[in-house]
């Protein structure tokens, strides 16, 4: 089975902005999501990454470009860097969405665990960070991850309890750790 999720732009023009799809292989689903939707909102979260962080801007001209796009590329265009920018914001956006934004990160504990820790086929390439290194970047961030969490729970608490001032305050807490 397929380990592996990816976004790419739909069209063959840069003229036609935000047409995009994700894709999650059910390999990745299976082995490193089991029923965690937690952990699926946070690869959909890192795949919109990509989108929203501008690295499907580059020139459709480019021939290696059009290869990493296609169903069956054999080469990837993404940095490390992008990567752990893309784990973040995966993070963050399931944490905006009401999920665990913890997800991703046990998403890459099972996957290491199971799979060892390059499971992602990327990260052979070395343009992909290994699981390890991705749950160190990640590592870094948990504290703000775990308040926004708390926050956002309270912040349900408070609506179950028609305490609608309370509630407002815990969701902008939530939101001020992921301002962007």
């Amino acid at each position: 089975p397929t380990l592996n999720a990816y976004a790419k732009r739909l069209g063959d023009t840069m003229d036609v902005p935000f047409k995009t799809e994700i894709v999650v292989y059910m390999g990745l689903i299976d082995k490193t999501v089991e029923d965690d939707v937690d952990a699926l909102a946070g690869i959909i979260g890192h795949e919109l990454g990509h989108i929203c962080l501008g690295h499907h801007t580059k020139d459709w001209n480019d021939a290696n470009y059009k290869l990493a796009q296609s169903d069956n590329a054999i080469g990837v265009t993404a940095t490390r860097e992008m990567e752990h920018a893309c784990d973040l914001f995966g993070a963050t956006i399931s944490a905006k969405a009401g999920y665990d934004p913890n997800g991703i990160v046990r998403n890459f504990m099972r996957g290491r665990k199971a799979l060892g820790d390059t499971f992602f086929w990327e990260a052979l390439a070395y343009d992909h960070p290994s699981a390890t290194e991705r749950l160190a970047v990640l590592d870094q961030n948990r504290e703000q991850m775990w308040q926004a969490v708390i926050d956002f729970e309270v912040g349900v608490e408070m609506l179950k309890m028609g305490n609608y001032q309370c509630a407002t305050e815990s969701f902008e807490g939530a939101l001020a750790y992921f301002p962007d």
